[in-house]
Parts: C-alpha cells; structure tokens; sequence
C-alpha cells in the first residue's frame, strides 16, 4: 500500500512538471535596505555661490536618483534653512513628488527659479541660503519638531540635501 501510495504521488507530481504549469512569484522588495535618494547633477553646481542682480535669479536644475528604484521621491526648495527660523525660513513652492520609473535616475524635477516676490523670500538680507531636501518617504508635516519643522521624516526615511548659496536681496 505504501509502494502505491508513494507511486500515484510521483506520477502526479512528474504530470504536474510536464504540463508546463508554472506558478509567478512575485518579486519581494520587502528584504531591500533602503539606501539614501542622492543627487546626480546640478546646474549651478551643488554649493555653488550664485549671484541675482534683480529680484529673480537664473534657473537651479537636478538631476536626482535612488538606488531603490521603487521609491517615490519627495522633495521641497528652502529657503535660509537649516537652522529653522520662523522669520526668514521659507518652503518655496510646497512639496513635489517624483514617481517612481523602474531607473535609478528619475525624471529631472522642473527648473526652479528663486523668486523674491513669488517664494516669499526675507527681506532685507543680501546672501540667502537655498536648499534642496529630497527625502525616500513623504515629509511629516504633522509632528514637526520645534527647531526642524521642514524636513521632519519617519525613522524610516532617508533624505539627502543640496545647498547653494544665493546673492539676491529682495526688497
């Protein structure tokens, strides 16, 4: 009885391989470290000293990337920060999102363009500090903390920042 038993399983499982049925298994992205978003070009350069003799300055583009090809991305233009100050920090144009692609490059965020009047830039001073914070998980907007309230993320996020330095007063 065991002999049959034993051969009826073998032959169904020998019909079963012949038959070409193949189950899919999907890919698990689960088990992936994530690894930090970076910033592949810039124009200017990443920490470059910019000058704008009128109230807007020449166009910042970049080019940005994740190693986590399944990431969306996030990313906000600041204004004098970091170190957070209430009275001249700004967000510039809001959080914007990249989809992810499947590549590690993304498509190239549009140009960014300081405006003193559009961005709400502070007034009165003559060198800003402008930033680019792209961030693996949405910003936490509800829990900010008192002295970093515009690049707050989960404990599971990676950011990554880019800095120029902007000569422009805006009056």
């Amino acid at each position: 009885m065991h002999l049959r038993i034993g051969f009826g399983f073998s032959c169904c499982a020998a019909l079963g391989a012949a038959s070409g049925c193949v189950v899919p298994v999907a890919p698990d992205f689960r088990d992936e470290p994530n690894y930090a978003p970076f910033i592949a070009a810039s124009s200017p350069l990443e920490g470059e000293e910019v000058n704008a003799p009128g109230a807007v300055a020449p166009n910042f583009e970049v080019a940005i990337g994740d190693p986590n090809v399944h990431d969306r991305l996030y990313f906000r233009w600041l204004f004098d920060y970091p170190k957070y100050d209430s009275e001249i920090s700004k967000i510039a144009d809001g959080t914007h999102e990249l989809a992810p692609t499947g590549e590690v490059l993304r498509d190239s965020p549009p140009p960014f363009s300081p405006n003193c009047l559009l961005h709400g830039i502070a007034r009165g001073l003559t060198r800003h500090r402008l930033a680019l914070v792209v961030s693996d998980r949405a910003f936490d907007d509800d829990s900010f903390p008192p002295d970093a309230p515009f690049d707050a993320v989960g404990p599971d996020a990676q950011r990554v920042y880019a800095v120029w330095f902007l000569n422009m007063e805006c009056r």
